[in-house]
């Protein structure tokens, strides 16, 4: 069964790993190698949380006025949000609110972008079922002692935020069993950046000879 991307003639790519993986480092190398349309799915769950946006009313109604944020009203407070789901433990119900309207907004994306290939970067691509909009699936990957490290220097994670965030990831070998390519990237080395440009040249050089 053809993918929507691939009946108007696209090549759409998800990109996902556990934090700390370097996803962003991989997808900006690429989009320096190709002209390619790039979809941050974090960005735009950002702006469909926005007021009047699909997500916000969904948020409030489910949450409460008290993840407005009080110094920007009438915005949500993502900081105040995850607290509240925190205190619940129920984040299948907010993926549930949020993540159908991100691929809806992404397929958009898709089918109005005039370019062949198209980046599709997240986190939670496999847990919100967006690989069902990909003809391909890249999982990042890097030795765990690396991530540690990116995740508390670039981002400031503590220890504890660390591990909480590796729990509630899914295992390598679950993220194998489910993507169809794996780029292994490594501190201080291109394996990963020329892997994926490879993988790109691939794709659409098959692209070419199916037309």
């Amino acid at each position: 069964m053809p993918t929507e991307s691939e009946q108007k003639n696209k090549i759409v790519i998800g990109v996902t790993g556990g934090a700390g993986s370097g996803k962003s480092t991989v997808v900006k190398f690429v989009l320096k190698s190709f002209d390619c349309e790039f979809i941050n799915t974090d960005l735009v769950a950002h702006d469909l949380m926005e007021p009047g946006k699909a997500n916000y009313k969904a948020l409030i109604k489910e949450y409460g006025e008290e993840i407005l944020d009080p110094c920007d009203m009438p915005r949500i407070s993502r900081p105040l949000l995850l607290k509240k789901v925190s205190e619940s433990g129920d984040f299948a119900k907010l993926n549930s609110i949020t993540h159908p309207n991100v691929i809806k907004r992404s397929k958009q994306i898709i089918r109005n972008t005039k370019k062949s290939v198209v980046l599709v970067e997240a986190a939670l691509l496999l847990e919100a079922g967006m690989d069902s909009i990909c003809d391909d699936v890249w999982f990042v990957t890097a030795p765990l002692e690396h991530r540690i490290r990116r995740m508390k220097e670039t981002r400031g994670y503590t220890d504890e935020r660390v591990r909480d965030m590796l729990k509630n990831q899914l295992s390598d070998e679950e993220f194998k069993k489910r993507t169809s390519y794996t780029i292994n990237n490594p501190d201080g080395s291109d394996e990963g950046m020329k892997a994926a440009v490879e993988r790109v040249k691939e794709l659409l050089d098959s692209k070419t000879k199916n037309k």
